[in-house]
Order: structure tokens, then sequence, then C-alpha cells
């Protein structure tokens, strides 16, 4: 009788641990940015700095950017920051939408975004005025 006491004593100490362990990897694993964020940070730090040689590294083929379309598209945007608030997974495409501070002033902003060869690839970016 005493040992199954001890059994379910052990048995229940054996769970709570468990469970404490798999919340604790949960929320490390939420906390920790996706590879798609880091893409969309390369690619905005890139335009940020008007790489858009190192931009266009970040892009997909078939967005069709180029460093002159970026160059055009960006013209007069002076971008200081920028955050990722949401982020959207649907198979081998991906939304972020955020906030980007462009002339001083914050602005929304969303970036399409396909997985392909083993990475996330940049497609679109729209800055909402």
């Amino acid at each position: 009788m005493k040992n199954k006491k001890l059994l379910w004593i052990l048995g229940g100490i054996t769970v709570f641990a468990c469970s404490i362990c798999m919340i604790g990897m949960a929320v490390a694993f939420m906390s920790l940015p996706t590879d798609m964020e880091v893409v969309g940070d390369k690619y905005l730090t890139a335009v940020q700095n008007q790489d858009y040689a190192e931009a266009v590294r970040w892009t997909h083929p078939v967005s069709n950017m180029t460093e002159d379309v970026l160059a055009e598209f960006f013209a007069g945007m002076n971008i200081t920051d920028w955050s990722f608030t949401s982020y959207n997974v649907d198979g081998a495409t991906a939304t972020l939408d955020g906030n980007i501070v462009v002339n001083g002033a914050e602005r929304p902003v969303h970036l399409f975004l396909y997985y392909a060869e083993e990475d996330w690839w940049v497609v679109s970016i729209t800055v909402s005025p």
C-alpha cells in the first residue's frame, strides 16, 4: 500500500515537472524572432542604409524588384525605425505587419513574404501614408 502511494506521488511530481518544462519551452520559443522577422529586419536595414543591392538580395525573383525600382520607391523616405507587431503564415506565404518611421512620422508597413529554397523572401512592401 505504501509503495502505491509513493508511486502516485512520484508520478504526480513527474507530470508537474514535465508540464513546467513544456510551458517554459513554449514561452522561450514564442519570444524568439521568427525567420521571416529576421528577413524583414535585414531587408529594411538595407533600405534604411540605401543599400538597394543588399535589399534586392532579400527579395524573391518573382517580385521583379531591382535596385532602381527600390531607389525610386523609397526616394525621399528617411527611414529611422520600424517594428513588426504581427505576422501571419499561410503555407509558403506570410505577412509581416507593423510600423515604420518615415521622415519623422510613424506609418503602417506591410511586407508580403514567400518561403522557397529553405528561406523566406520579401515579395512586396506597402508603406501606408
